[in-house]
């Protein structure tokens, strides 16, 4: 609210300098129809979860400007969306 508050009243002018980034990461979950279970003869059931300590992801960067959205740029693995 204060940064609308703040800019609320600036000319089309302005906006015209102004670029509004965003990134994100989606990250890419495995099915999880199947159940497995292990147990030895005689034993009750016992459910187990997969679980994936780094599941695939993709990182997603884009922008958008007062005429319009930009390009959508995904990064590398080796390379970040750090601010500078």
């Amino acid at each position: 609210m204060d940064f609308a508050r703040k800019y609320v009243n600036k000319p089309i002018e302005f906006w015209c300098h102004v670029l509004f980034t965003d990134e994100t990461r989606i990250a890419i979950r495995y099915d999880t129809i199947n159940t497995r279970v292990r147990r030895k003869m005689g034993e009750q059931f016992n459910f187990l979860s997969s679980a994936v300590k780094h599941p695939l992801a993709v990182m997603m960067w884009g922008y958008f400007v007062a005429n319009g959205v930009g390009c959508v740029w995904f990064p590398e693995k080796h390379e970040t969306c750090n601010t500078a």
